[in-house]
């Protein structure tokens, strides 16, 4: 407990040598009281000075301490994991401590409207966001701390499913069209493709389809880059 001390001034007119004591209202004796662990907010600690001419005179005076609130204390709050998907399951951690010895009452706020000490995120969340939890501590008087900490939502990269050059076995005469199938993002975000033809080795084309500047036995590449609104690409 806090240690508090009574000090008393005292004078006599007969010039007489004083002596001074102290007790206190729980029945202690001495100038220093150590206020008990289990004391509470509100509680009074009074002191009474007595002082003794040794003479049979004695004149006293008190006086009194009352014990106040301390706030709360948020020491430390994190967030896991680091860097999490729009698909993440957040867990918010915090340490929270009262001076006074008291069980603070705490709540958990996410930026997303969420609470609780752990929330999903859904495809609302994009690549980019930041997501922070605010702790709020609050003890029996209504006092209140807080603390906070965030993450970011990491982008992944979009998804291609298959190439297919059709016709598999074309003539000179048929025109070659590239179909990319199974394109999507995982974050939900949009995606651009687009499509880059060579033929044996050399560019021939940006479109889905091309139709001419082969010839027999030439190698036809069509690759695929599909790209997110994050910039991330995936080619195939």
């Amino acid at each position: 407990g806090t240690e508090v001390v009574c000090t008393a001034s005292a004078t006599d007119l007969d010039d007489d040598t004083l002596s001074i004591t102290y007790d206190w209202s729980d029945g202690s004796e001495g100038s220093s009281f150590i206020i008990p662990d289990g004391a509470s907010v509100g509680d009074t600690f009074t002191c009474t000075a007595t002082a003794n001419d040794g003479d049979d005179g004695l004149g006293t005076a008190t006086a009194s301490v009352t014990m106040t609130n301390t706030a709360p204390e948020v020491s430390s709050v994190t967030v896991s994991p680091e860097d999490p998907t729009n698909e993440a399951t957040l867990t918010c951690e915090a340490t929270v401590t009262d001076p006074d010895g008291e069980t603070p009452t705490v709540t958990y706020t996410w930026s997303t409207g969420a609470t609780g000490p752990t929330t999903d995120l859904t495809s609302a969340s994009r690549p980019g966001d930041v997501i922070t939890c605010t702790v709020t501590a609050t003890d029996s008087s209504g006092t209140t701390a807080t603390g906070s900490d965030s993450v970011t939502v990491v982008n992944r990269a979009p998804g291609i499913g298959s190439v297919v050059i059709t016709p598999e076995a074309p003539t000179l005469t048929d025109a070659l069209v590239c179909t990319a199938s199974g394109v999507g993002d995982p974050d939900g975000e949009d995606v651009t493709v687009g499509y880059e033809w060579d033929i044996d080795g050399v560019p021939a084309g940006t479109t889905t389809e091309l139709s001419s500047g082969y010839a027999k036995g030439d190698s036809v590449t069509c690759r695929v880059a599909a790209t997110d609104a994050s910039d991330a690409t995936t080619t195939a």
